[in-house]
């Protein structure tokens, strides 16, 4: 829905922004108690340590370790641009104007996504969520199949990397009931939400 319309269709304002500061610290810290679980699954699914030798794998196979890293930074580069696209296809699903609400850049080295329209509520949290089932989660289940250090390595920094978009879902965590739109500040930790006007919902 475009911001302009809801403001002007009998529709309340409520902004919600953090530091930068709490907003990297809350990214940090909800996705631990994934992590935490990630790793116990991993190391439950080991029968025998020694079955993964990465010392003498490593030094017998040294002129190969640049290309370990390559392999790695191409991995996890792929996987972040993977993370946005299943964000880029959630917006453009619930965007009213299409390809044309999405705008899609680089911030850091790293691309992004964001839809420049204000979703509904349900689908803002669904897109936000999305990146998590869709890739991370099979991820995880993946490397612990395989028990492989390398997979191991990425998906951990992966669950990482939906910092963000928990912070997004706890932001609007007290905001419930029908006809609620969400809009996410490209640039800033902050956000709008449009409650209609007879709406009792809250932020605390």
């Amino acid at each position: 829905m475009i911001r302009e319309t809801l403001t002007k269709g009998g529709y309340q304002l409520k902004e919600h922004s953090l530091s930068a500061f709490r907003a990297n610290i809350l990214g940090f810290l909800m996705p631990v108690p994934l992590a935490v679980l990630y790793i116990i699954l991993y190391a439950l699914s080991f029968s025998a340590v020694s079955r993964v030798d990465i010392p003498s794998s490593l030094s017998d196979r040294t002129v190969l370790i640049p290309l370990y890293f390559i392999a790695f930074f191409s991995a996890l580069l792929i996987l972040i641009f993977m993370h946005e696209l299943i964000h880029l296809l959630f917006f453009l699903i619930f965007s009213k104007e299409g390809r044309k609400s999405i705008t899609i850049g680089t911030r850091m080295l790293t691309p992004y996504a964001y839809s420049i329209e204000a979703l509904p509520l349900g689908a803002y949290r669904l897109s936000m969520i999305a990146p998590f089932f869709l890739l991370i989660v099979p991820l995880g289940i993946v490397s612990v199949l395989l028990k492989d250090p390398f997979s191991f390595l990425i998906t951990l920094i992966m669950i990482f990397s939906t910092g963000g978009d928990w912070v997004s879902l706890w932001i609007t965590r007290k905001y419930h009931g029908r006809n609620i739109f969400v809009w996410d500040h490209p640039d800033e930790c902050s956000c709008e939400i449009y409650l209609p006007e007879k709406s009792k919902g809250t932020l605390g």
